[in-house]
């Protein structure tokens, strides 16, 4: 993508706009093919925030041992997840806007935000697998736990 003007001082100027909005950009831009006129719908693909709260009332029929430790690790690590997702719905719609502007400097701060999004995906992929592990630790310690105060089974 040409931003239009000399190479020498675009770079310069693109790294400037680049360290004032990323941190510590880690991740490697991958270009979406998705196209949208109207990002500004909502962000009902993102409302998960019940699942961790849900959780928490469910709590009583699960017959105590260390299960409210184990809502309250769940809940904790889907509140991470939203915040995360609600964070990336905000880049995008900054990415779409600075996209729509066709301004030179806004599609640069695209590439730094765009990053931002990959890395928060990355951090979000870590929080579901680290979700997973407990759920399945959580099951085998309840099933352990099931065989040793006596089955149903006969």
């Amino acid at each position: 993508m040409e931003a239009g003007g000399s190479g020498g001082s675009g770079e310069k100027q693109k790294q400037h706009n680049i360290s004032q909005t990323v941190t510590t950009p880690t991740a490697t831009p991958k270009k979406s093919r998705k196209r949208d006129s109207s990002s500004r719908g909502g962000g009902d693909v993102f409302s998960i925030e019940s699942s961790g709260s849900r959780g928490k009332e469910e709590n009583p029929k699960d017959g105590g041992g260390g299960g409210d430790e184990s809502w309250q690790l769940f809940g904790d690590r889907f509140r991470d997840v939203q915040l995360m997702m609600d964070h990336n719905q905000i880049l995008m719609e900054q990415v779409n806007e600075n996209h729509r502007s066709r301004i030179a400097d806004n599609m640069v701060k695209n590439v730094a935000l765009i990053q931002e999004i990959n890395e928060n995906i990355s951090k979000i992929r870590d929080l579901y697998s680290g979700l997973s592990s407990d759920v399945l630790t959580f099951c085998q310690h309840r099933a352990a736990s099931g065989k040793d105060s006596g089955d149903k089974s006969g």
